[in-house]
């Protein structure tokens, strides 16, 4: 493992990674995937970048402090660093995001588009959206929410 300064060097050079979780207003985010995102970032070592965003996306219409809410009760009750700082708290939660949609209309992916660019222009997904939502594969392309190719052979 690289000593901590070296990471902050390589950590300045980085965009913001943006995480979207599908279905994030359920019990998985809650109990596991949030949890395990706070225990990589609580770490000694910081093994989540500094320049991190998550985006949970789901057909609740909660706000994002309902939503950073639910994830800390997720994280106080499930992460292996509880009882939890309140400064380390309000670090990761302000990378903490929600957007409301529903998962077959193309007008949810575009203001989730458009909330990821508000973010960061330069965003990159974890996508667990179901095949059937979408008629065509071309679709998320269209909606600018996965690279093409020629992008992801830059990388």
């Amino acid at each position: 493992m690289q000593p901590r300064n070296q990471l902050d060097q390589i950590y300045k050079f980085l965009v913001i990674i943006a995480l979207v979780i599908f279905g994030a207003s359920g019990d998985l985010t809650q109990r596991k995937l949030v949890p395990a995102l706070f225990d990589l970032f609580a770490e000694q070592e910081k093994l989540l970048s500094p320049n991190f965003a998550v985006i949970g996306f789901s057909r609740s219409p909660i706000s994002d402090d309902e939503f950073r809410a639910s994830a800390r009760a997720g994280v106080e009750r499930f992460s292996r660093h509880a009882p939890i700082s309140e400064h380390v708290w309000l670090e990761f939660s302000s990378a903490l995001h929600y957007q409301s949609g529903q998962f077959d209309d193309p007008a949810s992916y575009r203001q989730l588009a458009e909330r990821l660019a508000h973010i960061d222009g330069d965003h990159r997904t974890l996508n667990g959206v179901p095949g059937l939502v979408f008629d065509l594969p071309g679709d998320i392309d269209v909606l600018r929410l996965r690279k093409t190719e020629a992008q992801q052979r830059k990388t």
